[in-house]
């Protein structure tokens, strides 16, 4: 990495993001610290805190910095912005700027504080850039596009919806629904129907393998395991795609509420080009089987989902950092 070089953070609720312009996405780990829970001690973040976490001899536990599109915890953040700096830079004694990828939702408190965080890990500057509209660079939008895009990314933490035009987000708005939130639907209920405790891994499994927002042609079926309540002993199941659905309507509920909510808003003169183009969906949790059904269905608008949904931000930031724009209006 030269002097010369940008770096550009983007950190997700799962997964964190490492990019330097004209190069690329060279930092791709998990967006997770390990702390020891007695004194709160930071122990190590990404691979490594990974890696701790492994080990049961050694009494850890894992933190991750943003949930539900929220800063939850500042000295984390900062320590995963720190292993993000020195993992690309190395112990080079020169300070990059950093362009930071934040959710659109954060408060001014909030951006402030992951401001400073990026400045204490060794950042020389500090560059803000709206996650929803890395997405649109991300999925092909053009910045002299004055038609305007409806995106809707379906994350870990949350979903964001927003409509871009002409480089700018001219509304975004963020709803709690996430795909942790579904996984612990799943979780719950599976625990209170049939007394058995699964894996966090197994509900998300269920989720991806088995989860809709609409209804499948096919019923599909899937063969867990757990543990029972009462005494802890080995417990088998076996749930079908049907059952899951039924899970997941309140999730499919939310979702379309806040996309009225949403489409409510946008300027009149914008909703022809909704009407013709749709939305485009990003994210994790747009893969999973039948929301571009069911926002036809219910809004008479056609759904592409995006051929790299779940890296459309990084790569849509990366764009942006190519761009050497970024740094000229929002310099500290």
């Amino acid at each position: 990495m030269s002097i010369s070089d940008d770096l550009g953070i983007y950190i997700g609720s799962a997964t964190a993001y490492g990019c330097i312009r004209k190069r690329g996405i060279v930092f791709c780990e998990p967006a997770l610290v390990a702390v020891e829970p007695e004194t709160g001690r930071i122990l190590n973040a990404g691979f490594e805190a990974e890696e701790l976490l492994r080990h049961a001899k050694i009494h850890s536990r894992g933190v991750y910095p943003l949930a539900d599109g929220r800063l939850t915890d500042y000295p984390i953040f900062e320590r995963l912005v720190r292993h993000v700096i020195k993992r690309i830079c190395g112990t080079r004694i020169f300070k990059p700027r950093v362009a930071l990828c934040l959710p659109d939702g954060f408060t001014n408190v909030e951006r402030r504080a992951a401001e400073e965080a990026v400045l204490s890990a060794g950042g020389r500057s500090v560059a803000i850039v709206s996650k929803m509209l890395a997405a649109g660079y991300g999925v092909g939008v053009k910045p002299d596009d004055a038609q305007g895009k409806m995106i809707i990314h379906l994350g870990g933490g949350c979903t964001a919806y927003a409509f871009l035009a002409s480089g700018n987000v001219i509304l975004s708005e963020t709803s709690n629904l996430s795909q942790n939130k579904i996984n612990s639907m799943i979780y719950d209920y599976i625990r209170d129907k049939y007394d058995m405790i699964i894996s966090g891994e197994t509900a998300e499994s269920i989720k991806n393998n088995l989860g809709c927002f609409y209804p499948r042609d096919f019923n599909l079926k899937m063969n867990i395991t757990g543990k029972h309540v009462t005494d802890g002993t080995p417990a088998y199941l076996t749930v079908d795609s049907n059952e899951i659905y039924g899970v997941m309507q309140p999730a499919a509920d939310e979702f379309l509420q806040m996309l009225a909510k949403v489409l409510k808003k946008i300027p009149a003169h914008f909703l022809k080009a909704i009407a013709k183009d749709g939305v485009v969906l990003t994210g994790g949790g747009s893969l999973l089987y039948g929301i571009e059904k069911l926002i036809f269905k219910n809004f008479s608008l056609p759904a592409v989902l995006d051929k790299n949904a779940e890296r459309s931000v990084a790569d849509g930031f990366c764009l942006m950092l190519h761009s050497g724009k970024l740094f000229k209006q929002s310099e500290r």
